[in-house]
């Protein structure tokens, strides 16, 4: 079933405006012109004005236009944002497709990617983030949206205190350059996020981001470092929830899937939750849960989050997070200070691009 479109009249001219589900993102769709041209034309005529509705709504989706190819995303994207970065210290395995776009994720698509301000762990995490869809799905593998600074209103009080005041204390763990068993929990090699098999360079990347290194046996690499929950926006000052703790947390998959399988229903879905309470308990009595690919501590105490926490976290987040279905050409445009992004798991082949700056 399609999404319902409603128009907002009165913003602009040359094109139509309005919203899908909720009020995340606004929606630009052509009036007329449909294309990549009129498009271009039409960002570089009213960018400043763009940017001020950014601010306003968190996100745009560009809809019906002609954006065909990763070349069109990027020259698009350059023109919304023109300090793009090639600069990735994420998690999520990615390829780079031409300059400035990369693959979104290469994460296995059964697997779901929780709502997360791109890089918040850091404190050189981007501003704004681009989204393409080069090849989109008919069931699944939606990129839902969520206010992060509504999470942060909607909060379960308690949680909200804990976190304020304790900050989040993250563990990244990473396997060396000649290792053969990679740890499934462990998305990449450390030569592959830094782009380089000194550990010189890793240190000197770290050291700016205040993130402390420690090399272990085989090469592997350990990253740990404090940051706040949450954090003001640099112009509104609004308050954002801002960290990666539903990312890194144990509890992440599990208690995503609890919610996936009931907007599903699927059979599939009821078994991998089976599986992931059974790799839960696995990990939990046999992994450390420094050694684990990655976790999240409270920071002041040093004390594990409780699932209980995350739990009440990731209620907030459900509640407040716009699902809408990907078409072939789209382009959302998100400002990563306040609104998150995820990824819903999939069947189909699905392709999306993603440039951040």
């Amino acid at each position: 079933m399609a999404d319902q479109f409603r128009e907002v009249a009165g913003i602009f001219d040359e094109v139509v405006v309005g919203f899908l589900a909720g009020d995340v993102p606004l929606v630009v769709k052509p009036r007329n012109d449909k294309t990549l041209a009129f498009l271009k034309s039409f960002i570089t005529l009213h960018r400043s004005k763009l940017l001020e509705l950014l601010l306003k709504h968190g996100a745009f989706l560009f809809r019906d236009f002609e954006i065909g190819s990763a070349q069109d995303f990027e020259d698009v994207a350059l023109l919304l944002e023109p300090n793009l970065s090639t600069d990735y210290l994420g998690t999520s395995p990615r390829n780079n497709v031409t300059t400035y776009t990369f693959t979104a994720s290469e994460i296995p698509k059964f697997f779901p990617v929780p709502q997360h301000l791109e890089m918040s762990f850091l404190p050189s995490s981007p501003s704004r983030i681009l989204f393409f869809c080069e090849k989109a799905t008919t069931i699944g593998g939606e990129t839902p949206l969520c206010s992060f600074a509504r999470v942060a209103e909607q909060l379960d009080p308690v949680v909200r205190q804990r976190f304020e005041t304790e900050g989040c204390l993250y563990y990244r763990n990473y396997t060396g350059p000649n290792e053969t068993q990679i740890d499934p929990w462990k998305l990449k090699r450390w030569p592959e996020i830094f782009n380089t098999t000194k550990r010189s360079d890793v240190e000197e990347m770290c050291a700016k981001d205040d993130v402390k290194v420690e090399w272990g046996d085989g090469g592997k690499l350990r990253l740990t470092n404090v940051r706040p929950a949450f954090a003001r926006h640099p112009t509104t000052g609004q308050l954002v929830w801002a960290n990666h703790s539903q990312v890194f947390h144990p509890s992440m998959a599990l208690g995503e899937y609890k919610r996936i399988v009931k907007r599903t229903g699927s059979p599939f879905h009821y078994l991998l939750i089976i599986f992931l309470m059974l790799v839960g308990l696995f990990r939990r009595l046999f992994q450390r849960h420094e050694d684990q690919g990655m976790n999240c501590f409270y920071a002041k105490s040093g004390r594990p989050i409780p699932d209980e926490d995350m739990e009440k976290v990731r209620d907030a987040i459900w509640k407040s997070m716009n699902i809408f279905r990907w078409q072939r050409g789209d382009v959302t445009f998100i400002d990563n200070r306040q609104v998150s992004h995820g990824r819903m798991p999939f069947t189909e082949p699905r392709r999306i691009l993603t440039a951040f700056g």
